[in-house]
This record gives structure tokens, sequence and C-alpha cells, in this order.
């Protein structure tokens, strides 16, 4: 699992599919990228929790970056 987990931080490194900052989706979690190491990311929830995330489970899931584009669209239905 370890060997994954840095199979997985070297992919993240060389393809950055998110930056510390960026507000993004991993593993089914929202929040904002506070830190990336070789064998974790971190997020920073809404609610103030840091959460980390082993890089093979970031890496094995979807990955949503929603501050890549400048715009949003937004549905409300009223």
């Amino acid at each position: 699992d370890t060997l994954k987990s840095v199979a997985a931080g070297v992919m993240l490194a060389v393809f950055r599919p998110f930056r510390i900052g960026d507000f993004v989706t991993l593993a089914g979690l929202d929040g904002e990228v506070t830190n990336i190491t070789p064998f974790t990311t971190s997020l920073k929830q809404i609610d103030n929790k840091i959460v980390s995330i082993t890089n093979d489970k970031v890496w094995g899931s979807p990955l949503i970056n929603h501050t890549l584009q400048p715009f949003r669209r937004v549905d409300l239905i009223f």
C-alpha cells in the first residue's frame, strides 16, 4: 500500500490535476487543498476540519477541480 501511495504521489506531481489552494472533490470529500506530500493530500473542509487522504485513494477516484475554470454554472429553481 505504501508503494501504491508513492506511485500515485508521483503521478499527481507529474500531471498536477490540482494545486495547493484549489477547491476540489477528492475521494468523495470537498475542500481546499492545503498540502500535497508523496504519501498524502490534505484538505481543509468548509467547516475547518483538516482531512488527510492517501494518494492512492486520491488517484483512484474521480478528481473534480472546482477552481480550474474561471466560471461555474449554478442551477436555481424558483
